[in-house]
Order: structure tokens, then sequence, then C-alpha cells
């Protein structure tokens, strides 16, 4: 599902935003709100399917599919952000690396020109990479408690479960399927790469680190986050061995995936200063500026 905005505002630069799993275009309509708003940046939602996020080959297929469209709506001209939330955000950007670096795009339809210029386009339309509380070692054996957390975070109130609260069903069902959950994903060969640090996924966004030399990395970490905890992050952040003027990492008192909406003051002038770091001093919010809040932009 992407949604392909052909306006062109005043900043000519945009910003692909790869959805977490589960994610819906309400919930990513607050980070397009908050980058057009705040950074007058046209937003590009793209959200892979929990299908596509498990089966290379068919994340391969979507980031043919959103390279198309880019192409289509001539946004490989211009300067460009990627935010990735979650592992499958994550995922997503590694195989969208693997696509164009690795010659794996001529099994998609892709000739030798073709790469050389999606190649360019990364080297020098590509100006910040965000990733939010991705890449690390998911704990699978915790999604449970991630998923009640990720519930409360949306303001769902969960702490009283009752018979009558469908939610609790979800939790009880949740709570007997993870050993199941655990033995079908984390055993399995694919699953388990994608979470190994030497694996194709953080090996993959490893060696973009070094071929984007221009291009600003930005890590948001939730310290409270039980899903893809925090060491897990820290521990990619430090073998990536990035230069200190390139890398900045910061870090939520929230869940996974929840800094928005638990610090969005704060979380605002992150992005602003990633901005700003990218784009040049004429973008971004410094002061960590918010728009006048919108009904999209309350929670």
């Amino acid at each position: 599902r992407n949604t392909m905005n052909p306006s062109t505002p005043k900043n000519p630069s945009l910003t692909l935003l790869i959805g977490w799993m589960g994610s819906s275009q309400r919930y990513l309509r607050h980070y397009e709100s908050m980058y057009s708003q705040n950074f007058n940046l046209t937003a590009i939602q793209i959200i892979p399917t929990p299908f596509q996020c498990h089966f290379r080959s068919k994340m391969h297929l979507k980031v043919k599919e959103v390279l198309n469209e880019l192409r289509l709506n001539h946004f490989l001209e211009r300067d460009c952000l990627v935010h990735a939330m979650s592992n499958n955000g994550g995922v997503f950007v590694s195989c969208l690396y693997e696509y164009i670096f690795t010659n794996l795009g001529l099994q998609y339809g892709e000739n030798d020109n073709s790469l050389h210029e999606l190649r360019e386009w990364m080297r020098n339309r590509v100006k910040g990479v965000c990733l939010e509380s991705c890449p690390g070692a998911a704990d699978l054996r915790k999604t449970p408690m991630a998923t009640q957390a990720l519930i409360q975070s949306m303001s769902i109130p969960v702490s009283h479960f009752s018979w009558l609260n469908p939610l609790y069903y979800l939790s009880v069902s949740l709570n007997m399927a993870q050993s199941v959950i655990y033995r079908l994903l984390v055993r399995t060969t694919l699953f388990a790469s994608f979470m190994d640090q030497n694996g194709p996924y953080m090996g993959n966004l490893r060696h973009m680190t070094k071929d984007l030399p221009q291009a600003q990395f930005q890590f948001i970490i939730a310290d409270r986050d039980i899903l893809v905890p925090k060491h897990a992050i820290e521990k990619f952040v430090t073998s990536c061995n990035l230069e200190v003027e390139r890398l900045h990492v910061n870090h939520f008192d929230a869940d996974h995936v929840a800094s928005l909406r638990k610090d969005q003051k704060g979380y605002v002038k992150v992005i602003g200063e990633f901005v700003r770091r990218s784009l040049g001093e004429e973008n971004g919010c410094s002061q960590g500026a918010v728009a006048n809040p919108t009904e999209e932009q309350s929670f």
C-alpha cells in the first residue's frame, strides 16, 4: 500500500515513510502531517505487509513497485529522506539497498543503465536515513507484552481487562501463541537471518552506511521497547563505525514506535535537526516548533 502525492511544495524534497507491521495510513498520517506542516516536505507512505516482510522475494517485488511509482511521478529527481519504523520498515530499506547495489534488480527487469541511475539516486539524492525502533534482534517471546504496550500507547484502555473486553481475549491468545510464534518464526532460516547481526538484513544496512557517504543517519530508540530492546539497536549502531558528524542517536522514554505519541514536541525537534543536517540550514525546525494542532495530529 503506497500513497504517492504528486503535488510539488515550495520545498521539492520528499520523505519516504515506511511503516511498521500493522500500521495503517491513519497512523502514518500523523508523521506525514509532521513532515509536511513543519518542514514543508512531501511525504510518501509505504506500508509493507507482514507477508512481504518475511519473504525477501516478496519484499523485492514491493521495492520494484515503489521504485516504478517514484519514476512515474519524477520523484527520483528530488532530494530524499528515508524514515523507517520497526524492523519491518528496516527490512524494506535493507531490501531497497540490496535491490540496487547488489545487481539483484537485474532479476526483476532492471538493466545495467537503470541500476546505475538508481545507484546515483541513492548516493546523491538520499540525504538522510532515520531508523526508528530498529534495527535489532526482536525478542518475539515478548510479542504479547509489546502488543499490549502498543495498544496502550494508542490510548486504548487495556489496564483493566474483563471478560467483556475483546482486548482481553487478544492478550490471552497472544500469550498462548507466543511459544508457537517463537518456534515458527525465530527458528526458521529466513527470519533468523533477518535477526542475525551478520545476516542479510543488518548486513545490508551496515553496507549502506558506507555506500551513502554523504547521508546523515538518525537512530531513534525507545528506551521502554521490549520488542526491539535498546541494547540490540545500540549494538548495531556501534558495529557501523559511522563518523561522528554523520551519526545521531536520540532516546525517548517510550514503547515500541511510540516516541512521537509520547513526546510530540521533543520528537519534532529531533526530526527537525535531522532534516536540517540532511537538507541544509534553511530546512528543519531546530527549536522544535510544532505546527498548530489539527485533528490529524491528535492521538
